[in-house]
């Protein structure tokens, strides 16, 4: 394949003297890479590393994709992916944009790897930077250090590596506190449009998010899907009304935004593993 002439590849490898000092933090490598390369980009983490390492790799233009459990999820500008190696993943240029461009450094330390997984089962893979774009600029700062040759022992590597993954994990935490009224909103605007068919697009609108965004904090937040969601709004509200009003079948799976009574009837029973008709009477 003929390199594309906007491509680059820029990596500097962190060469440090010898320190006795056992350090848990550790700048290994950065670089700013353009790959338009879809044939051959392609990364997993299943690899034999000889150490567990921490990847972070921050989108400045073009798109990533990384897949985790079957998910694929999409690395945009403005944010930046986390990942372990070894792990069970693979990410690459995003199949329907031309480009990736992105820089990216590698830490170790076991302290490192620890908050790094712990991030990753709590957050996810992909972090959206905080709203001064304090990960960018400090992902761009540690890179343009390491081409300068900044580093010059590992108590200052060690420093760069802390600095990074506290920044990281800082960004994890200012976005989950948000997620709390972020729920709020999303739940106040389903309430309100019980009635009708939800989609999870009206969802992410009525968070101000991204659909994929939304989805992905939404499930990490809930411990399910937003459809899961919606549907268990819309049956606690039948069972609500099944209870407490005389109101008849039909005119109930109207106020869920069911147009069938039947379609009704077979989500209720699936659900509660009863006919609406026996749940009125035992209740």
């Amino acid at each position: 394949m003929t390199r594309n002439a906007d491509d680059f590849s820029h990596y500097f490898s962190v060469v440090l003297p010898e320190c006795k000092t056992p350090l848990k933090a550790m700048l290994l490598s950065s670089g700013h890479e353009r790959t338009s390369d879809h044939a051959n980009y392609r990364n997993s983490g299943a690899c034999a590393a000889k150490r567990a390492r921490v990847i972070w790799q921050y989108t400045l233009a073009g798109m990533g994709e990384v897949i985790r459990d079957g998910v694929r999820q999409m690395i945009p500008p403005g944010h930046g992916m986390l990942l372990v190696v070894p792990g069970e993943y693979t990410y690459q240029i995003h199949p329907d944009h031309p480009y990736w461009e992105f820089v990216f450094v590698d830490l170790a330390g076991e302290e490192l790897v620890s908050l790094a997984a712990d991030a990753l089962r709590d957050f996810g893979a992909v972090i959206p930077d905080t709203a001064e774009l304090s990960l960018k600029r400090l992902t761009s700062s540690i890179v343009e250090g390491c081409g300068e040759h900044r580093y010059v022992d590992a108590f200052s590597a060690s420093a760069a590596a802390y600095r990074m993954m506290m920044a990281i994990l800082g960004a994890c935490e200012t976005h989950a506190a948000a997620d709390h009224g972020i729920r709020e909103r999303v739940l106040n605007y389903c309430l309100r449009n019980l009635d009708r068919p939800i989609s999870v697009d009206e969802m992410a609108r009525a968070a101000n998010l991204s659909r994929w965004y939304f989805s992905r904090r939404f499930r990490a937040a809930e411990g399910c899907s937003p459809g899961e969601f919606i549907l268990k709004l819309k049956m606690d509200q039948a069972a609500t009304l099944l209870q407490n009003t005389l109101l008849t079948v039909k005119e109930i799976a109207d106020r869920c935004g069911f147009e069938e009574p039947s379609y009704f009837c077979r989500v209720f029973r699936k659900y509660y593993r009863i006919s609406p008709a026996k749940y009125r009477t035992d209740a």
